[in-house]
């Protein structure tokens, strides 16, 4: 049996330590015999290659006016091979039977081609149709509740802060543009979204609402708030204090030594935030998907451009006690930013001087419509109503009731093809449509004493919509060769004769054509919404901490709603020759309702000012269950100061 103890093992593991050292001095000595053996080779000096190597040919431009015109492959008769003593053989034509040859491809127009000894034919793949339907919605319901029987007199009910909300947000969707863009059920239905954006309906303010419409050529710039601009507002710039203060490099100046504590010098902080959400939809779509510079149309062409942007919110906030001195009230910024703009992009050809025309083409045919067709709908809607009553101990509190996220995002790149000519037998249809609104309820009832800061207003409604067009149209009537094309005349592989004095085809080898036999469609569609309900009911009376030392930082609003969308289309500077009616227009609809109404909180605060006068930092009364209070005159109250700033 094998017994070992802890001296034991010690021993052990001595000996072989010692062993180890024993045997190292031994290795050494038999390495330093063998490293005296070593010959010394002295490489001498390295010298360093230059791997470059130099050459006197210089390659030639590419000549982009050499062309090849296949004609009859023939022999030539009457030559004389000039042999003595062989006489003289007539040479006779003799007709060759067309060689078909493997297709090859050719990457410079995306199509394959068939080379036979006759006329080449041309084979390009149509484009395919592009439909894409997003739909998000969010729905945040945060409605916090800390002992709302403890709170000074009686609250709200979120049923009739529901209800003011409903009908803030009925206002809202009436005041923008009047239209109706429900998916379409079928192609046809299309022309039918056409006719209704031409017919759409800009509803007259009524009392309350701002509001300013710009038609045709002049909706074309940037426009901030109905004014024309030329460049656009930066987000940074335009957030609530609370959330510059976030961002990289403008923290608040207490923290500027770097501590970043929190802490103010003169005793604990307290931070309660019941506001601070952000809501967020965001769109970006860049489509460069079909082009050409010359465009036949057997129909009508549709061309419209639509923008509405509405802001509507009610911030009539109620603040009593001591705490009406220090929190402040700053207004809220309502931004409504439009931008429709058309650039120039010009066709880019070869040499210059190269004017030739192309002698063949190659024509690909869609049997029905061509469609592109993108349509998004977001939607935001968030609850946050609170009713806190808070008695702050302690050193520091931080109670986090609202700075809820509620974010949509899409991010669209559609890459097509270009030709060089377009032929479309039935109408052709261009649709961009961006609709906006921004719907804010912060109707806030803040009562409490001792000192505090904070803010009950400063929220952001920001509207960014832009839709920016490359590519130029030019309408003409069609006639001549381009009604031939309309009426059958794209077969063959040669261009026909009328077509080829055309400026737009010079410089082109083979003409890339694309013929729809129905409508060609582009249609853009971008609704975007957001909702929040913010109706903080906060009491601070019993706050013990207000008294003493230290700073209280109370923030009911600092919300932030924004809806931002980007439609940039590529296109190429054309001409569209069309044999129905040309209907092209554009509409920028900027709208704004401030709700300068009860704040719905008057009865509440009738009650307020009696607990205050009786001494309520002694007692508290229950809430009803959260029933609403009867409304009761204020009898000469102050009303909330935000109804004379905002108005």
């Amino acid at each position: 049996m094998f017994l070992n103890d802890a001296a034991q093992d010690a021993i052990r593991h001595f000996i072989g330590l010692f062993a180890l050292t024993q045997e190292d001095p031994r290795l050494r000595l038999d390495y330093d015999d063998l490293a005296m053996q070593m010959p010394s080779v002295d490489p001498g000096r390295i010298s360093a290659l230059d791997a470059r190597v130099s050459h006197s040919y210089t390659p030639l431009d590419a000549n982009g006016a050499v062309r090849y015109t296949p004609e009859g492959v023939l022999a030539q008769g009457g030559a004389s091979l000039g042999i003595r003593g062989v006489p003289d053989v007539p040479m006779h034509s003799i007709p060759l039977a067309p060689i078909a040859t493997p297709p090859f491809r050719d990457h410079d127009h995306g199509g394959t081609a068939r080379a036979h000894a006759a006329d080449p034919v041309f084979e390009i793949e149509p484009p395919p149709s592009v439909a894409v339907v997003i739909h998000q919605q969010l729905r945040l319901e945060d409605v916090d509740l800390l002992a709302p029987d403890m709170f000074a007199g009686s609250v709200l009910s979120q049923t009739a802060l529901a209800q003011q909300l409903d009908a803030l947000t009925e206002i809202a969707l009436s005041i923008g543009v009047q239209v109706q863009l429900d998916l379409p059920e079928s192609e046809a239905s299309f022309l039918g979204m056409a006719e209704a954006l031409f017919a759409a309906e800009v509803p007259e303010a009524p009392e309350g609402v701002t509001a300013i419409t710009f038609h045709g050529a002049d909706a074309a710039g940037q426009f901030l708030n109905g004014v024309s601009v030329e460049e656009a507002p930066v987000l940074d710039d335009l957030l609530p204090a609370g959330w510059k203060d976030a961002l990289p490099g403008r923290g608040p100046a207490d923290d500027a030594d770097g501590s970043g504590g929190g802490r103010a010098d003169d005793g604990p902080v307290h931070e309660i935030v019941h506001g601070a959400n952000l809501l967020l939809n965001e769109v970006s779509l860049q489509a460069s998907w079909i082009a050409a510079p010359v465009m036949v149309v057997g129909g009508a062409s549709y061309s419209f451009n639509l923008i509405s942007q509405v802001n509507a919110w009610s911030d009539t906030d109620t603040i009593l006690g001591a705490l009406a001195g220090g929190i402040g009230c700053a207004p809220t910024t309502s931004v409504n930013y439009a931008s429709l703009v058309e650039a120039a992009r010009p066709v880019l050809r070869g040499a210059e001087g190269d004017d030739g025309q192309p002698v063949f083409w190659a024509v690909t045919t869609i049997e029905g419509s061509l469609i592109n067709f993108n349509w998004v709908k977001q939607t935001n809607f968030v609850s946050d109503g609170d009713v806190t009553s808070i008695t702050l101990t302690g050193s520091e509190t931080t109670l986090v009731f609202g700075a809820n996220g509620a974010a949509n995002q899409v991010s669209l790149v559609e890459i097509g093809m270009f030709f060089d000519l377009i032929v479309v037998d039935g109408n052709l249809i261009n649709l961009a449509a961006i609709l906006q609104t921004n719907v804010l309820y912060d109707n806030d009832h803040v009562i409490g004493g001792g000192r505090a800061s904070g803010s009950s207003g400063d929220n952001l409604l920001l509207n960014d919509a832009r839709i920016h067009e490359a590519g130029l149209a030019n309408h003409a009537q069609a006639q001549g060769a381009y009604l031939d094309l309309l009426d059958g005349g794209l077969g063959g592989s040669r261009v026909p004769d009328g077509l080829a004095g055309d400026p737009a085809f010079a410089g082109l080898d083979v003409l890339r054509v694309l013929h729809v036999k129905g409508d060609l469609i582009t249609a853009q569609i971008i609704q975007q919404l957001n909702i929040l309900g913010d109706a903080d009911q906060v009491d601070l009376l019993r706050a013990e901490a207000l008294g003493g030392p230290g700073t209280v930082s109370v923030t009911t609003g600092s919300n932030v709603l924004v809806n931002a969308a980007s439609i940039a289309e590529f296109g190429l500077d054309s001409t569209i020759h069309s044999r129905g009616g040309v209907y092209s227009d554009a509409l920028i609809h900027q709208a704004e309702f401030i709700s300068d109404g009860p704040s719905g909180y008057e009865g509440l605060a009738s009650e307020a000012v009696l607990f205050l006068a009786d001494g309520m930092l002694s007692g508290a009364a229950p809430a009803d269950d959260l029933a609403p209070a009867p409304i009761v005159a204020a009898d000469g109250l102050a009303a909330d100061p935000m109804q004379s700033v905002l108005a």
